[in-house]
């Protein structure tokens, strides 16, 4: 109750590079979720709805 930001991840053993984000609580904002992707090499969190491009620069190192 005292928290303004719960967020929770979760995956499937079938999708190993894809998570599901669920955002529980926002005390200023919406609820919801989204599924993101782990990134290339390192250990990082990309937006899925990004397109083909931006996500091949991103997992090449190119952009952040």
């Amino acid at each position: 109750q005292d928290a303004d930001l719960v967020i929770l991840l979760s995956n499937d053993a079938d999708k190993p590079t894809e998570t599901i984000v669920h955002l529980a609580k926002h005390r200023s904002g919406q609820c919801g979720q989204t599924t993101m992707r782990l990134g290339g090499a390192r250990f990082r969190f990309v937006d899925d709805s990004r397109d083909q491009k931006t996500q091949a620069a991103i997992e090449a190192g190119e952009a952040f």
